[in-house]
């Protein structure tokens, strides 16, 4: 097991105080590093929350690893995923893969007493939860390799191109019955450097352009209580500040300048 200490300095003195959070991302980072340098990774495109932090630098902490499962066989991801269980067994990092495959393809992967042995609990059952889903997106989209680089980790990944990762993140805001503070402020990170793929976001919600967009957004924030939805984000951001990007959201949506 590495040393908390050794991964702490990978951030600045004032994230320092996210163990648990940096915990998990360099975890997500080791499966990400061994997924990829075997067979499976190259049926899989690194999509989500996840990627955004790993691949564009947002300034939140993310739970889970998905992806756009573009060809992987149950038999292939659990073989895959029970290997990489396995590798960080060996490392030391005790740990249970549990499968789900209702719809998504999907692993649990639960470290063992892992919080305990860092120092960042008194519960020695306390357990850190990694999931990871694969699921068919059913669009054919623009993407890209990405280089992570981090912890020692050394992985190039696939990742839909910026203005598909927007896409993704609209529609999954715009179909959520329930929801979450980290779609809205995607939203608003991405928008900073990218502009929607059109022609993704007409095959997923049937919208073609700005305006459209906008009635959308505007629709689904109308009557929502979005300093809750705020909070819901809230532990995951650098900075406590960045709410406004979800409190705020409407304004952001009414000042959107996305060409067609």
């Amino acid at each position: 097991m590495i040393a908390l200490e050794s991964l702490l300095k990978h951030y600045p003195q004032e994230l320092r105080g996210f163990k648990r959070n940096i915990l998990a991302e360099y975890l997500q980072c080791r499966v990400l590093g061994y997924l990829y340098s075997g067979a499976e990774g190259a049926k899989m495109i690194f999509i989500g929350g996840t990627a955004i932090r790993l691949c564009h630098e947002s300034l939140r902490f993310s739970e889970d690893l998905d992806f756009d499962n573009t060809g992987a066989t149950k038999e292939g991801f659990t073989r895959s995923l029970k290997e990489i269980s396995r590798k960080l067994s060996l490392e030391g990092y005790d740990n249970e893969a549990d499968f789900s495959f209702k719809g998504a393809f999907r692993c649990f992967l639960r470290f063992n007493s892992i919080y305990f042995r860092y120092g960042l609990s008194g519960h020695e059952n306390e357990k850190l939860l990694l999931q990871i889903d694969a699921e068919p997106q059913g669009v054919k989209y623009e993407s890209e390799t990405r280089v992570i680089n981090r912890f020692g980790v050394f992985a190039r990944v696939v990742v839909p191109a910026p203005p598909v990762l927007l896409s993704m993140k609209i529609a999954a805001l715009l179909g959520r019955r329930r929801e979450k503070g980290r779609d809205f402020y995607d939203v608003t990170f991405l928008s900073a450097f990218t502009e929607p793929d059109y022609k993704y976001l007409k095959l997923r919600t049937g919208i073609s352009g700005v305006e459209e967009l906008k009635e959308a957004l505007l629709r689904k924030t109308a009557g929502l209580n979005m300093k809750r939805i705020a909070a819901d984000v809230s532990p995951f951001l650098f900075t406590k500040s960045d709410e406004q990007r979800v409190v705020y959201f409407e304004e952001f949506v009414k000042g959107l300048r996305f060409k067609l």
